[in-house]
């Protein structure tokens, strides 16, 4: 194929060569162990003559085969700089495999194989530099992408440069004599779904790789969907297949496994229009980036600019505050498999907000997301249980949430979640109070927003309808709002002098939250001193402060003992557990 008059490229669309040193070591065994007389087979190739490049005389698309085709161009590339110390007519013949060079002037004129757009910088300037060291590349070209490229080629000219003569021309005469199965086909539709049934071989394609070229295929746009896609993959945050996952669930109403995640997701571009797809696949990427990026907002997935068609939500204070504050929650437990179900009951609610029974909906729907948040700050931020147990629950509500006809339907919806739940079970309190009384503040950096969420609700429940006071807000830096700060009762810089053989200093027993003021004024100033500021300035009207001053005021002691810290951890785990995180605290 890289004798004849044809041209090859890797279209924009597809995605970038994947290949690593597993892949290319196992395609330079398979070349070596090769019959000569027989010829190296490639596999197929899957061909497409691109309709808007026809004035380009035998340009064709590669739809699939660019991992096996760029190797061996590397591969030659290699065979080709090995030659030109040793052999300048082998190096000369080898040039026209890589390359078309202008007769008259002898420069290089075009590639042979356009490879993956985001190397094709380093590609090109590896194959046509006259000089070029085998380091360095211009300015312009990627050094991240430079060294990945470069890395495989420096394989193979490690390879290269240990055979023989005889050896590197019996090589030679395998690989360029190499063949392929070449279908060719003009419908770029037909040539996706051809590929789609033959991805068995090489670095297999995930559903996100197979989508795109599905979308590229039928979408007449092509630009935008290029402009969408990217943005949509940069909202994933790394995580593309698990949004994919989750917007199929908001489609189909049941949990999709990846092995036929594609064939749903493929369904559904089938079913609505390319472009409306890739809209509404965008509009859930964007929430879908907001909540993994809790910090930018006091609300994370929803903004109030932006996002009109959730007006219900704010225009009412305290119900967006709530809101707000159990995503925040949940999106700093982790726990992402929440989020096709409170789309959809959004989705639902902005078009029920105008029917009779709203107001009820909405506080149901507000109320189970605290039920979720605190479901899973027992079952996985403090347990560590796996969080996917309730992921097929939420799957199967999405879509007749997001398309409930009445507020009943909506709210009945809304019950058979909360029920679910229940019947999934939380920890049991013996596993809880094991797990919060290990909580450790060892870390400010990592840390601060765990132990800022936790005091928040020891002052506010999640189904309080507003919160007195605020210490958890993912606004702020750690989500620790700017007015408090994490008060060690007994002195960290005092423990080990105090209680070598104990490790229990930064132990959530020994901790407080603070304005900044009263933390500055109490710093290291023995216990009794400590409880009289905090006293004279209201306990900072928190009553977590309060309730540990009056059981500690009257106490002779100058700091916090292990055994006192091991006693209020216990006993705030107990209180939790009962009181703050019950997720059915009506029931």
């Amino acid at each position: 194929m890289l004798n004849g008059m044809a041209r090859y490229r890797v279209p924009k669309y597809q995605r970038s060569f994947t290949w690593g040193t597993n892949q290319v070591s196992d395609f330079w065994r398979d070349l070596c162990e090769a019959d000569e007389r027989e010829g190296f087979f490639l596999g197929t190739m899957i061909l497409h003559k691109d309709r808007e490049g026809v004035e380009v005389e035998n340009l064709k698309n590669i739809v699939d085969g660019q991992q096996r085709m760029t190797a061996a161009s590397l591969l030659l590339l290699a065979c080709r700089n090995h030659s030109s110390r040793r052999n300048r007519d082998r190096a000369a013949a080898l040039d026209q495999t890589l390359m078309f060079r202008d007769i008259a002037t002898g420069r290089a004129e075009t590639l042979r194989l356009e490879v993956a757009p985001d190397i094709l910088d380093a590609f090109r300037h590896m194959v046509t530099a006259r000089q070029w060291d085998e380091q360095t590349f211009p300015d312009e070209v990627d050094g991240r992408v430079a060294r990945r490229i470069k890395s495989i080629y420096k394989y193979f000219k490690q390879q290269v440069d240990e055979l023989s003569d005889a050896e590197l021309s019996s090589l030679l005469n395998k690989l360029l004599n190499s063949y392929f199965l070449v279908i060719e086909i003009e419908d770029i539709t037909q040539a996706f779904e051809l590929f789609e049934r033959t991805n068995a071989r090489g670095t297999p394609l995930n559903a996100g790789e197979l989508l795109k070229n599905r979308l590229f295929a039928e979408a007449q746009e092509k630009e935008i969907v290029e402009g969408e896609w990217e943005e949509i993959v940069s909202n994933s945050n790394g995580m593309l297949l698990r949004m994919l996952k989750y917007f199929a669930a908001l489609k189909h109403g049941q949990e999709t496994g990846r092995t036929v995640l594609y064939r749903h997701l493929r369904g559904q571009v089938e079913s609505d229009t390319p472009s409306q797809f890739i809209h509404d696949l965008s509009a859930f990427s964007s929430y879908f980036g907001k909540f993994l990026d809790n910090k930018l907002q006091a609300a994370p997935f929803i903004d109030r600019n932006s996002d009109k068609s959730f007006e219900f939500l704010f225009i009412d204070e305290i119900a967006f505050k709530k809101f707000g504050r159990s995503m925040s929650a949940i999106s700093l437990f982790g726990v992402y498999i929440v989020l096709p179900v409170v789309f959809a009951g959004l989705k639902g609610l902005s078009k029920l907000k105008d029917k009779s029974g709203f107001r009820p909906a909405l506080k149901d729907f507000l109320n189970l997301l605290g039920t979720m948040e605190c479901f899973h700050f027992i079952n996985n931020q403090i347990c560590t249980r796996p969080s996917n147990r309730a992921e097929s629950l939420y799957a199967s509500k999405t879509n007749v949430l997001a398309t409930a006809e009445t507020c009943a339907q909506f709210r009945e919806v809304i019950k058979q979640i909360s029920k679910g739940l229940k019947e999934i079970k939380v920890a049991n309190k013996e596993e809880f109070l094991l797990n919060f009384t290990g909580l450790s503040y060892t870390s400010p950096a990592s840390d601060k927003p765990l132990f800022a969420y936790v005091f928040d609700r020891f002052e506010s429940s999640p189904f309080a309808s507003a919160a007195p006071v605020t210490i958890f807000d993912p606004s702020a830096n750690y989500s620790l709002n700017r007015v408090f700060e994490v008060e060690h009762i007994t002195p960290r810089a005092m423990w080990g002098n105090l209680y070598p053989e104990d490790d229990l200093v930064n132990n959530i027993g020994n901790l407080l939250i603070l304005t900044q003021e009263t933390n500055r004024l109490v710093d290291t100033k023995p216990l009794p001193d400590k409880i009289r500021i905090m006293k004279e300035r209201g306990y900072d009207n928190l009553s977590t402060v309060q309730q540990f001053s009056k059981k500690f005021e009257d106490k002779e002691l100058k700091w916090l003992r292990p055994t006192d810290i091991t006693e209020r951890s216990v006993a705030m785990a107990a209180q939790g557990y009962s009181d703050i995180w019950d997720p059915w605290p009506n029931d």
